[in-house]
């Protein structure tokens, strides 16, 4: 049988009904209908969330452009066919104009292609012609209707923001032209103009891209483009920032940009962004639910940040000295309460990084932590062991320290709540004793140069005791060592068979994590050694104590 179609009436009811379940679970007023028989019009925050419907039908991925200006409320991207859908129902009625821009503009986004051209400049992909274009028709249609630059929510920018003039750039003009040069230029001005329209932000992304090093927040930027970036940050949204990442800026001053954000939730400042931090202690205001920082973050101590921890959820840190080691425990132990999940990458700006470490932890300080984290769910260690390999002497290939760094820090720690453990670790194994390796032995010892394992210091063995029997919820165990082989000798044409090579040596370090861990094995649901790195189940699970 055909179904009945709907009239006005049926479809008036059905959003009458919607309307009702809103109002109930977002705690609006009854709206009281007029008596004369004609039908009102509908609530303003029945056609908001009419919009917003809308503006989240995911039919399609998002469209990337140099600039977009698109996404939904919550923060998820836009898919274009609801773009489209948001033009044309702005268009139908005015009841409707004001929520459509919001979803439409929410999100800008402006990209520099940067990359060498050829030497006969024919194909140059530094389109800073292309973006410029897309900057000024925005530019323009914000300084026709003011209003719409106020929708801007969100704004990611990927761009040159180094001096054209200084040093850095010198290299460019062999490689670019002229042109290209003044487009660098012309882009700077044109984000100092859009930049200062911009307020009351929530998300913030800057991206220097340049084939130089790292820009210089105070002596690198021109003052015009800095003072912009000031206003639209400090000025005009440091009530309303949430999230901010900055990439690629050297000696980014704290108390002046950082420090006034009275809301930020979430912070990114990955290796290559550096911070400057006055002497003695400053009122951070953050309240941070979220950080991820690469190396040289002493400036995110907790000793001079005031409150700033106690309510972090999910921690990123990379640690490259034994000072940033120290700094990170003091940042886990600050928000020990309320730690959800914690990623620490060793990855060695000194020698001997993982040793070092292994003995400032086993040290009684009071920086380092030594005490319950209840709410922690997913806990992933990283450990580039290059430095300390097979080369410095040990017969076998993965050196004691790595077990015992892995144990000696979980074996202070109470985690009760525990459900996810990841670790993994490269290192470089010689040509020679690859060919020392025993095939047809799956041995964890050193003897003989037969196994890749060292376990003459028992770490293995630690470790194995700690994820058996001291985590009562964990469910899932990713332990994985990654070597490469390195220092051929001359006569060996190794880029024909450095293929075959190291899969035969990830199936014989895969067999012999599994041989030294078995126990773990049969404790857990889920148990990874590395055979299936990408799409693994355990890469899934991870992503959900991220999102």
């Amino acid at each position: 049988m055909a179904p009945v179609p709907q009239g006005p009436l049926s479809f008036k009811l059905r959003l009458q009904g919607l309307w009702r379940g809103q109002k109930a679970a977002k705690g609006y007023s009854p709206v009281l209908l007029p008596a004369h028989g004609r039908t009102p019009p509908l609530p303003q925050e029945l056609i908001d969330i009419i919009v917003d419907s809308v503006a989240s039908f995911p039919l399609a991925s998002s469209h990337s452009s140099s600039i977009q200006a698109k996404s939904t409320p919550s923060g998820a991207s836009t898919p274009l066919p609801s773009i489209q859908t948001l033009k044309t129902l702005s268009m139908t009625s005015p009841i409707f104009l004001n929520r459509c821009r919001l979803h439409l503009f929410r999100k800008l986004r402006v990209v520099l292609k940067l990359g060498r051209r050829s030497r006969s400049k024919l194909n140059s992909t530094l389109q800073g012609a292309d973006t410029n274009t897309y900057l000024l028709q925005t530019l323009c249609l914000f300084q026709k209707n003011t209003s719409l630059a106020s929708c801007v929510k969100e704004v990611e920018v990927e761009f040159d923001f180094g001096k054209v003039a200084a040093p850095s750039h010198r290299w460019g003009v062999a490689w670019f032209g002229d042109a290209d040069i003044e487009a660098v230029k012309q882009g700077q001005s044109l984000l100092s103009r859009l930049f200062a329209m911009l307020r009351r932000l929530e998300r913030l992304k800057l991206v220097h891209v340049s084939l130089g090093p790292s820009v210089d927040w105070t002596n690198g930027i021109n003052q015009e483009l800095r003072e912009a970036l000031c206003g639209m940050i400090v000025m005009r949204s440091e009530g309303s920032l949430k999230s901010l990442t900055v990439v690629g800026f050297r000696r980014l001053p704290v108390e002046e940009v950082l420090a006034p954000l009275k809301v930020l939730e979430h912070l990114e400042i990955p290796g290559s962004t550096s911070l400057h931090v006055p002497d003695g202690p400053m009122d951070m205001p953050w309240k941070l639910k979220s950080l991820s920082a690469g190396s040289g973050f002493d400036g995110l101590h907790p000793l001079n940040r005031i409150g700033s921890y106690n309510n972090l959820r999910q921690l990123s840190l990379v640690i490259g000295t034994v000072d940033d080691h120290v700094v990170a425990w003091t940042i886990i132990g600050a928000a020990s309460q309320t730690l959800v999940a914690l990623k620490l990458d060793y990855s060695p700006r000194s020698d001997n990084l993982v040793r070092d470490c292994s003995s400032e932890v086993q040290t009684p300080r009071p920086t380092v932590l030594r005490s319950c984290i209840p709410n922690l769910r997913f806990f992933s260690i990283n450990i580039s062991g290059q430095g300390e390999s097979a080369r410095l002497g040990y017969p076998a290939s993965v050196p004691p320290a790595i077990p015992a760094l892995l144990s000696t820090i979980l074996d202070p720690l109470d985690l009760p709540s525990l459900e996810a453990f990841s670790a993994v670790t490269q290192y470089q194994l010689s040509f020679e004793n690859y060919l020392l390796l025993d095939f047809n032995s799956t041995s964890t010892t050193a003897t003989g140069g037969r196994g890749l394992f060292d376990n003459r210091e028992a770490g293995w063995h630690r470790l194995t005791d700690i994820l058996s029997d001291r985590l009562p919820s964990l469910r899932a165990v990713r332990v994985v060592v990654d070597p490469e082989i390195r220092d051929p000798p001359g006569d060996v044409d190794f880029d024909d068979v450095i293929g075959d090579l190291q899969d035969a040596l990830m199936e014989k370090v895969a067999e012999e994590t599994e041989g030294a861990l078995g126990k773990v094995g049969t404790m857990v649901e889920l148990f990874d050694v590395g055979r299936q790195m990408k799409g693994s189940r355990f890469s899934e699970m991870a992503e959900e104590y991220w999102a």
